[in-house]
């Protein structure tokens, strides 16, 4: 069945940041013309900071003042190595957040009925969505929507999806995740990086860096 028209992106409008959260430009779900001349340059600039690795960035965003004493939701699939450990839950356990995991399916796309329960009874919770392999989920739209609702932090994993990111850049999350070093040559496997919402341009204390 296709989509009903509330789910349907609006790829006419430039959409940023999530209902109720500081917003990237004033004129969010707006059409905006391309002009000549800059009239003002921060209006689509995301702050940025470099880490080590995309895992230190994301330890980064648990041990923020604004994330500390809300329950953080993982998907219930994430990568652990005997050697590397892993780079979704180490963070966690690190930050020693309290967490609970929402439901899967076999395609590895998210149960929006099992998430939109788990919202409700965790409201103000840090939503971890992970794009896996590279793939953008098909209702990603819809269960930003329903963090929103609930006023959940978005924080969004590219560490596989950094060329899914610029295939159509909506910077529509509070945080965003990357491993640089694995899709792009960079040494020492080293090549973390952390997108925010403006206001962010002073992180308190990196971790890994």
């Amino acid at each position: 069945a296709p989509p009903a028209p509330e789910d349907r992106p609006d790829r006419r409008a430039l959409r940023y940041n999530r209902p109720g959260s500081r917003s990237l430009s004033r004129h969010r779900g707006s059409r905006l013309p391309i002009t000549k001349k800059t009239t003002d340059p921060a209006a689509y600039r995301l702050a940025f900071h470099w880490f080590r690795r995309g895992r230190d960035a994301f330890e980064h965003v648990l041990r923020r003042p604004e994330t500390r004493g809300r329950t953080v939701l993982l998907p219930a699939y994430i990568g652990w190595g005997p050697v590397e450990g892993s780079g979704v839950f180490d963070p966690v356990r690190n930050a020693r957040r309290r967490f609970l995991f929402y439901r899967m399916t076999r395609r590895l796309e998210i149960d929006v009925p099992r998430l939109g329960r788990s919202l409700r009874e965790n409201p103000g919770c840090v939503l971890l969505l992970i794009h896996y392999f590279g793939f953008r989920d098909r209702n990603l739209d819809r269960v930003k929507r329903l963090a929103a609702r609930h006023g959940c932090l978005v924080v969004e994993d590219f560490a596989h999806g950094l060329f899914t990111f610029f295939r159509d850049p909506v910077p529509d999350f509070d945080y965003g995740v990357f491993s640089l070093h694995k899709m792009l040559p960079y040494p020492n496997r080293s090549g973390g990086l952390l997108l925010a919402r403006p206001g962010e341009e002073q992180p308190a204390a990196p971790v890994g860096v």
